[in-house]
């Protein structure tokens, strides 16, 4: 805000995250001031401003009025560019490796999100029921992950508890948000599937300019779902909370493997078209495990037994019992085995005999 004399006017400038908004009062004529006084902050009149206040600064005589209708102002404005808004900052772990339940990830952010009104979260998810251990009772939602903007733990009763979350419930998964625009602030929405058993999905939110943007991509079926929700967000000042993988709020978390959580911050963490969604995971994103298939020069995985031998074979009959454990991905298999028939012992008439069993896990 500032007042000229010869121009008659005094002229205010709002900067806000999309735009600058000048306010010009003309015809304006002050007293020449034998004394001047700031109040900032607060004055005897009016109750103390909440929040904080940086880099104010008084400029007097001549070269003090900036006229914010002519180009270039904002060089010439002191502190015009002090806070930079949407600075852009990625974060991600920087150890390549399988989360795995029940290990949870959080992380804090703080002068990372320093006014910022954009923001994304993405990861790859594979949901496992039997493992790493077997999931006996299903809940009806698992939570994956949430982006929260308040300290106090807490869920849903104040504005950002819940900016960008994601949960699994049977047949959907659900994204929730907040409106701050609305009494009722909570806002859900979901994306159905089909069958996720063993498949990697990728997870994205974010949020711009009031869009919510929620996508799930089905890797394995090659195919995405997208959804958007009109909804108004306050903007970070400087604190920001990620949970990924959390039993928390009376909700199970989310069962199986997470890999390459990322945050996005700032400018151009928003991304509202799937296809573009997919070159950004490409580019930025950590290429999935896959488990290489067996060579072209076959060797048998295990050592063999001669089960010729009636002598050795009762003594041997352990070595039968083989674990594949580095065949975690695998999605086809079989079995196949000689065997002679025999007439049963005496001692086994009217039992059942088995021949072989085979074990797997659905990963």
């Amino acid at each position: 805000m500032a007042y000229n004399e010869n121009a008659g006017e005094v002229q205010t400038l709002l900067h806000l995250f999309e735009e600058d908004k000048p306010i010009i009062f003309k015809g304006v004529q002050h007293f020449v001031p034998h004394f001047i006084g700031i109040y900032v902050g607060k004055d005897p009149h009016s109750r103390r401003f909440q929040g904080e206040l940086q880099k104010w600064v008084a400029q007097y005589g001549q070269g003090a009025f900036v006229d914010v209708m002519k180009k270039g102002y904002e060089d010439t404005l002191p502190n015009f560019r002090h806070i930079q808004i949407n600075q852009k900052y990625l974060w991600f772990e920087k150890e390549d490796r399988i989360i795995q339940t029940p290990e949870k990830v959080e992380q804090t952010f703080t002068s990372e999100t320093e006014s910022v009104d954009e923001y994304a979260v993405g990861v790859w998810t594979r949901w496992l029921i039997a493992f790493p251990t077997t999931l006996t009772d299903r809940a009806d939602v698992h939570t994956i992950f949430r982006f929260s903007s308040t300290r106090q733990y807490q869920d849903k009763s104040e504005l950002g508890n819940r900016v960008l979350s994601a949960f699994l419930t049977k047949g959907n998964y659900e994204f929730s948000t907040y409106d701050a625009s609305k009494p009722t602030n909570a806002v859900d929405a979901k994306l159905p599937y089909d069958n996720i058993e063993g498949e990697w999905t990728y997870i994205y939110a974010a949020y711009k300019n009031k869009n919510f943007y929620g996508m799930v991509l089905f890797k394995d079926q090659q195919k995405a779902a997208h959804l958007n929700i009109e909804v108004t967000h306050q903007v970070l000042t400087g604190y920001a909370h990620f949970v990924l993988g959390a039993n928390e709020f009376g909700y199970k978390a989310f069962h199986g493997w997470f890999y390459d959580p990322r945050i996005f911050l700032g400018a151009g963490s928003y991304i509202s078209e799937s296809q573009k969604v997919v070159e950004m995971i490409h580019k930025l994103h950590r290429k999935l495990p896959v488990t290489p298939q067996q060579a072209e020069d076959f060797k048998w995985p295990v050592s063999l037994l001669d089960t010729t031998n009636q002598d050795d074979l009762d003594s041997k009959k352990d070595q039968l019992n083989f674990e594949f454990t580095d065949k975690a991905e695998m999605q086809s298999y079989s079995i196949g085995f000689w065997f002679q028939n025999a007439v049963l012992l005496p001692e086994m008439e009217n039992e059942y005999t088995g021949l072989v069993r085979f074990n797997y896990k659905w990963t």
